[in-house]
Formats: structure tokens, C-alpha cells, sequence
């Protein structure tokens, strides 16, 4: 029986390449290679070298060869005065609150495994912005009570809704007001229906100084994310090591280190497949650092003797 074959090049082919969805700056070594027959693929080194790989019905786990962190991705360098991640805190009724999102609602709770982390971007303009990931901005409802919702960013009409002003009464504690004629500051009540969600409706009292309601927020020194000076990506694996002499303990208990060197590490792929961007051809991944107990190089018996 013959069959009537279909040359690759002119099949239904499309090819995927990784991606890191969490940070637009991060990318992926990648080298296009085009077979002789007609396959288009990418090669990229965080997959080479395979330890493992499993494949359930949504995700395919892989787990690489030990390779260094900036072998495989590098940073393509950040466009706009970036600081850190952090957690946003308020202190209310001797109680700490932090800000926390449930669906795009964002809002307060006392719980800090459910506390997230976010990002501040400081505007040409002074203003700044919040980001929760890579596209997701905190971003003013237009609609009253005016609350405060997790989207992706808007066009340059709606832009101001993405941007705050800010008030800064010590190093640590800041309120946020929206851009505009009439500043309404970010603000919470403890009851009603909308019970700890941040809302546009706080208000400065005619000093101009004192608090009038529940919207001085806690950031760990504030200031410093306003001078943070961005320089990209600069960190790779390393272990530190440290004197441990068990007949000479003169170094044991200070800051002098033996040796600090870049190590390879593994890292495991999650690769969601079932979320395959087919307009830009990708497949976005999560990478975590396999952690191990201890080295190769450490000498256990000997030191333990």
C-alpha cells in the first residue's frame, strides 16, 4: 500500500518556542535552526540536556541538566525607574492588614500567606504605578465607590487612572491619592458590603498634615524605591562558604569567607501547554531552583567527626 506523504513544508506546522511570562525583561537564550526537510524549530539551552520530563493533561514538567542561571535567560535591560518588589501594609486597630487581590478586586487582609507583592514604577511625570506581574496595573474604577481593581495596562487617554500621587509623612509611611482635579485617596472602611476594599473616597483634613481617615499605608522606607537607580539583572547561583574548623575556631564565628563561587544548579520547567500563545508562537514556562540539602562538595564525615 503507498502513501501519499506531505512534505513538512507545506504542512500545518507551527513552531513553539519558551517563554518566562513573569518579567518582560527576562528572556530566553534562543537559536532558530531550519532542518534540510523542512522543520523550523527552536533550540533553547533551559531545555537541553534532560534529566527527566514527565506530561500529565496540562503540564509537562522537565527537569534539565545543572546549568548556570545566566547560561540559559539574560536581561534585555529595564526601561523605566524600577524598584523592587514589596508588600503593601496598613496598621489598623493594633492589627496589621496587607494588600491582598481576590479576583481583580484588590483589597485588604490580616492573613499574610495571602499578602502579594508588588511592583512600583515611577512615571516621567513623578506619578507612580503599581504592578502586581509583567501587564497587571492597580487601576482606578471610573465608576462609584470608586474602587481600586487589578487590570492590564490602558490606552494613553485612560492612562491616569493607572497613576498616583503621594504623600510621604515619615520614611515608612506614605497615602496615595488618583491624578486629577479633586484628589481622592486610597481609603477602606471595616463595614458594609464593601468591608476592606481599597476605594477612591480618603480626604486630607484642611491642615494638610493629619490623617482623616483609614489611608496611610506602611511601605519598609519608601524613599528608597523612589531613588532606586535600575541596573538590571545581576545576580547568578552562588554558595557562600564559611570557616568551619573543628580545631582552629578562630574564624568560625566572623565574617570572613573561605570562597564564594558561581555554581550550577537545576532548575524544573513547568510548562502549562494548555495556554500556548499561537499569536506570538509561545509557550510560556515557570522556572524554580531545585534546592539541595547540601553540596558535592561538602565534606560531611570529615567535618562531623
Amino acid at each position: 500500500m503507498s502513501v501519499n506523504a506531505i512534505p513538512v513544508n507545506q504542512s500545518n506546522w507551527t513552531p513553539i518556542s519558551a517563554s518566562y511570562e513573569h518579567d518582560e525583561y527576562l528572556e530566553l537564550y534562543t537559536i532558530p535552526v531550519q532542518t534540510t526537510d523542512g522543520y523550523k524549530i527552536y533550540r533553547q539551552k533551559i531545555l537541553e540536556g534532560s534529566a527527566k520530563t514527565s506530561l500529565n493533561k496540562d503540564t509537562i514538567m522537565h527537569l534539565p541538566s545543572s546549568m548556570m542561571l545566566l547560561d540559559f535567560l539574560y536581561d534585555k535591560g529595564k526601561t523605566t525607574n524600577t524598584g523592587g518588589y514589596f508588600r503593601l501594609s496598613i496598621d489598623y486597630n493594633d492589627t496589621l492588614y496587607y494588600i491582598t487581590i481576590e479576583d481583580t478586586i484588590i483589597k485588604l487582609t490580616d492573613d499574610i500567606n495571602k499578602a502579594i507583592y508588588v511592583k512600583m514604577v515611577i512615571n516621567d511625570d513623578k506619578t507612580i504605578s503599581f504592578f502586581n506581574d509583567k501587564n497587571k496595573m492597580f487601576t482606578t474604577d471610573t465608576d462609584e465607590p470608586r474602587g481600586l481593581y487589578l487590570t492590564d495596562p490602558l490606552s494613553a487617554s485612560s492612562k491616569n487612572r493607572q497613576r498616583f500621587g503621594y504623600m510621604l509623612y515619615d520614611k515608612d509611611n506614605v497615602s496615595f491619592y488618583t491624578i486629577g482635579d479633586n484628589k481622592r485617596f486610597w481609603a477602606f472602611s471595616n463595614i458594609g458590603p464593601y468591608a476592606f476594599h481599597i476605594r477612591m473616597n480618603g480626604y486630607i483634613s484642611s491642615k494638610g498634615t493629619t490623617p482623616t481617615n483609614n489611608y496611610v499605608f506602611k511601605i519598609n522606607d519608601f524613599e528608597s524605591y523612589l531613588n532606586y537607580s535600575a541596573a538590571g539583572l545581576i545576580t547568578d547561583h552562588q554558595w557562600v562558604t564559611y570557616f568551619n574548623n573543628i580545631k582552629d575556631k578562630t574564624n568560625n564565628k566572623n565574617t570572613n569567607l573561605k570562597d564564594k563561587r558561581s555554581v550550577a544548579s537545576q532548575h524544573l520547567i513547568d510548562n502549562p501547554y494548555n495556554k500556548i500563545d499561537k499569536k506570538n508562537n509561545k509557550s510560556y514556562i515557570n522556572i524554580a531552583n531545585m534546592k539541595n540539602i547540601m553540596s558535592g562538595e561538602y565534606n560531611y564525615k570529615d567535618d562531623h567527626e
